[in-house]
């Protein structure tokens, strides 16, 4: 099955959540869920209105990836009983 064209952005854009939420190809549902985590690039605009800035979702996409490489490759901790 062929994957759907996507449409190129520049930093200059902005998101809407379903927009976002294609290209991370996730649920909407979960979309929003991200929208309310402390640290991911949302403005709201109002109280049904959000955004997502393009260099905003694409620096917060670098650091989730660089916070998974560092917990990675952090030697595992020995678990001791008493």
């Amino acid at each position: 099955m062929a994957r759907p064209r996507t449409r190129r952005y520049t930093d200059q854009d902005v998101l809407t959540v379903a927009e976002a939420a294609a290209v991370l190809r996730i649920p909407l549902r979960s979309a929003y869920r991200l929208a309310a985590t402390p640290g991911f690039p949302v403005v709201r605009l109002s109280a049904r209105a959000y955004r997502v800035p393009w260099a905003g979702l694409q620096a917060w996409l670098a650091a989730q990836a660089q916070a998974q490489r560092v917990a990675s490759s952090s030697p595992a901790q020995e678990v001791t009983h008493a």
